[in-house]
Order: C-alpha cells, then structure tokens, then sequence
C-alpha cells in the first residue's frame, strides 16, 4: 500500500504536507477541495475500515507527512465518524483536552492544545474519532520522542469520511446543519 501511494497525484498543503482528496469531498464555505475519483487500491481498505467504524466512506483524504510536518490542533467537524489508518513513519498523535476556539486552524499554535493523552501511532494503526468532539495535534518529528522512520521517508496518514449533500454546499458549519447535514449524515452511509 505504502509503494503505491506514491505514485498519487499530491499537492503540497504546507511545509512538508502534501494531499491528495478521493471522492465527495468538502471545504470551508462549500468549496471542494480538487478530487479525483477513488481510487481502486482504497476500495477494499475503505471496506474494511468503514466495517469496523459502521460507517461507510465516500470520501477518503490522504496525507504525506515529512518529518517536519506538522498537524495544528483542530476538531473534525461536530457528528462524524472519522477512521484514521496510518502507514510508514511511526509518529505521536495528541488528542483530547482543550484549545482556543475562536481562530482559524492555520492560526492555532502546537502549544495551544492542553492534550489529555498521547498516543503512538505504528504503521497499520487505525484511530477512531467519533463525534467531532476530540481535539487533536501532532508534532513535527524533531520534537516527538516516540518518532521512528521505520525506513520510509513519509508518514501517510488515510482519513476516511461521510460527506453529505449539505455540507458539500456549505463546507462543515452552521450553514450545513440548517441544510440538513445532521439528519442526512445519521441515516446516509450507515453499516
């Protein structure tokens, strides 16, 4: 899985962070982010991941992540199911626990997340964020001392998602749940 990875057509985000964003994806403000149609190596593991998760995916947002990048402190949109698959690097994910809420994620430092727990992420780890109500952050490898190349120079990290009509519209706010995001997510994609 990692050896094919490569080959997809990344975009860099910021220092170091590349994406790239298969099937019904979603922005801020109800701009998409540029898609492309899943592809055929996810199919089975979006399968597998959305069994155990009991929701199904129709969005799948892939992350490459060199040694310093970064994940600034942030929560997933309020209500969703969201499995993380990690492969390659080993690296440190911290979740829980509070941030400042009025700014931008761009605008959050590292530091502003008071985490609650940290958890060591291996290749083939699968995270489970359920809700939208876990805060979470990751540090650049210099400063994580679980980190651990494992020989590969990339940490992929592969979200998977369920992104309803309403929040394609008007990206994952106040806009969308007034559109019927939330009963849309909670009887759409469900195992």
């Amino acid at each position: 899985m990692y050896a094919a990875m490569e080959s997809f057509p990344w975009l860099a985000e910021d220092e170091g962070k590349f994406a790239v964003h298969f099937g019904k994806t979603y922005g801020a403000k109800g701009q998409p982010k540029v898609e492309h149609p899943v592809d055929p190596i996810l199919l089975p593991i979006a399968e597998r991941v959305g069994a155990v998760a009991h929701k199904q995916s129709n969005y799948i947002q892939c992350h490459r992540m060199g040694p310093d990048a970064v994940v600034r402190p942030h929560r997933d949109p309020a209500g969703m199911i969201v499995p993380m698959l990690t492969l390659g690097q080993t690296r440190t994910f911290r979740v829980g626990g509070a941030m400042p809420q009025r700014m931008r994620q761009s605008q959050r430092s590292l530091e502003s997340h008071a985490f609650a727990e940290e958890i060591v992420m291996n290749p083939g780890d699968l995270l489970i964020f359920t809700g939208g109500q876990v805060v979470h952050s990751m540090v650049g490898a210099k400063d994580d001392p679980q980190f651990k190349a494992n020989g590969f120079d990339w940490r992929y990290s592969l979200l998977f998602r369920w992104t309803t009509d309403a929040m394609r519209e008007f990206g994952p706010g106040d806009k969308a749940r007034k559109a019927g995001h939330n009963k849309q997510y909670k009887t759409e994609g469900n195992r």
